[in-house]
């Protein structure tokens, strides 16, 4: 079983900017996928949800795809 998770990751600056990645895990291991998303921390993901959740169900896909 694969589990796919979308994070937020604050960059090293105080600013609050930060990124959107994907983090998968499958046996124990965790991989991560950045994406070129760059938002501030108190910024709504509205914009972004047609777009991630596109992403999230191509992974899964591919994720299937392996299993089988």
């Amino acid at each position: 079983m694969t589990s796919i998770k979308v994070k937020f990751r604050r960059s090293s600056g105080t600013d609050g900017d930060g990124c959107i990645y994907y983090q998968l895990i499958h046996d124990r291991k965790v991989r991560r996928i950045m994406t070129q998303f760059r938002i501030r921390e108190s910024e709504c993901l509205s914009g972004l949800r047609r777009q991630i959740g596109h992403d999230v169900d191509m992974l899964s896909r591919i994720i299937s795809g392996f299993d089988m």
